[in-house]
């Protein structure tokens, strides 16, 4: 038995498949990157902590079910951002990460520290910053 369906119909098909495909493959359009404030390091040869590892560190530590980030900003020391800070605690092997949220999300914080050798760890982290209502 002869097939019904006429050659330019099965070029067709296929050619729309093909099409179909491939714009299934295509990776979708992402959001641009987070705004990353640095602050400068304290003029100390003790600075081991990077504004970039100290990022990477407080990202891993956040809840896996958190809003997405739309800025970080990292500051050296034990205070945070805005509060006023005694100079012996500005320190250039700790410091603190705040990541703001998308919508009315809260901000959040997480506080890092270096040691000698420049591994950083999380040292605490809070649900949101103090002043975020």
């Amino acid at each position: 038995m002869a097939d019904s369906v006429s050659r330019p119909a099965r070029v067709l098909a296929v050619a729309l498949l093909t099409l179909g495909a491939a714009a299934c493959a295509a990776p979708l359009p992402t959001a641009p990157p987070p705004v990353v404030v640095c602050a400068d390091p304290p003029e100390q040869p003790s600075t081991t902590l990077t504004c970039n590892m100290a990022v990477a560190a407080a990202l891993a530590a956040l809840p896996d079910d958190h809003l997405p980030i739309v800025g970080t900003e990292f500051a050296y020391g034990s205070c945070l951002p805005g509060s006023l800070c005694p100079v012996d605690m500005l320190t250039g092997t700790d410091g603190v990460v705040i990541f703001s949220t998308a919508g009315d999300g809260p901000d959040l914080w997480v506080r890092v520290a270096a040691d000698s050798n420049g591994t950083v760890s999380v040292v605490d982290e809070g649900a949101t910053v103090p002043w975020a209502g």
